[in-house]
C-alpha cells in the first residue's frame, strides 16, 4: 500500500532517496537572521525567515573561510548558544571549533569526537543535530533512525540513542535526516531536511507545524 504525505501526495522510495539538497546547516546567533546551508565543497548564506539569498550564488568553503578545516564538506554543525561564538563542525570522527562569524579556528587541529566527548553516541558520524534554544543546553544527535539528547557544553549523555519514531511519533521523518535548524527568530520552529524535502516541527514537542514539502516550493532560493 502506497502512503500518503500530509499534503495528499504519494510517497515514494525514490522520494525519500533522492540526493540531500543539504549536508549541514546553521544559523549565527550573532546575526539571527543567516543561515548558512552547507553541500559538498560550497556553502550559501540566505534569510533564515524568508526565501531570500544573501550571496547571489554559493561559495567555496575554502574561498569563504580558507582556515575552517573540512573545505571538502561537513556532516553536522551547531553553535553553542551558551557561547554564541562557539561553532563546532562535524566530518566523520572528527570535530573542530570555529568562529561562527569570523575565519578563526578555536582549536588548532580537529580533535576525535571519541576524545573529546566520550560519552557522547554516534561518534563515528553525526549526521544532523540542533540546540534547543527553550533549554540552551540540550544538544539533539541524529545518526540514521536514532537520536539523542547530550549536554552541548560537557560530556554527559542525557539520553539515547532511541528511535526518532519514539521519541517524536509526529515528526514526518523518522530516520536519515540530512541536516536541521532552529530559527533563532522563532524559537521553537525547527526545521528538518531529508533529501528534497523540508517539514517545520516543534524544537521543543511533538508538534508538526507544516508537513513535509519540496524546498523547491518552500524556498526555491535557497537551492544550489
Amino acid at each position: 500500500m502506497t502512503a500518503l504525505n500530509p499534503e495528499g501526495m504519494e510517497d515514494t522510495e525514490e522520494d525519500f532517496s533522492s540526493e540531500p539538497l543539504y549536508d549541514a546547516c546553521f544559523v549565527d546567533p550573532r546575526s539571527p537572521g543567516d543561515l548558512y546551508l552547507f553541500k559538498g565543497s560550497q556553502v550559501l548564506l540566505v534569510d533564515s525567515g524568508g526565501n531570500k539569498r544573501r550571496w547571489d550564488k554559493p561559495q567555496k568553503i575554502a574561498e569563504w573561510r580558507s582556515l575552517y578545516p573540512f573545505s571538502d564538506g561537513i556532516d553536522a554543525c551547531f553553535v553553542d548558544p551558551r557561547s554564541p561564538g562557539d561553532l563546532y563542525l562535524f566530518k566523520g570522527n572528527q570535530v573542530c571549533l570555529v568562529d561562527s562569524g569570523g575565519n578563526k579556528r578555536r582549536w588548532e587541529n580537529p580533535q576525535k569526537i571519541a576524545e573529546w566527548r566520550p560519552k557522547y553516541p554516534f561518534q563515528d558520524k553525526i549526521e544532523a543535530c540542533f540546540v534547543s534554544q527553550r533549554s540552551p543546553g540540550d544538544l539533539y544527535l541524529f545518526k540514521g533512525s536514532e537520536v539523542a539528547e547530550v549536554d552541548s557544553g560537557g560530556d554527559k549523555l542525557r539520553w539515547g540513542p532511541t528511535s526518532i519514531a519514539e521519541w517524536r511519533p509526529a515528526y514526518p521523518f523518522d530516520s536519515n535526516i540530512n541536516a536541521c535548524f532552529v530559527d533563532l527568530r522563532s524559537p521553537g520552529d525547527l526545521y528538518m531536511f531529508r533529501g528534497k524535502y523540508v517539514c517545520l516541527v516543534d524544537a521543543d514537542g511533538d508538534g508538526v507545524r507544516k508537513g513535509r514539502q519540496t524546498v523547491a516550493s518552500w524556498r526555491s532560493q535557497y537551492l544550489f
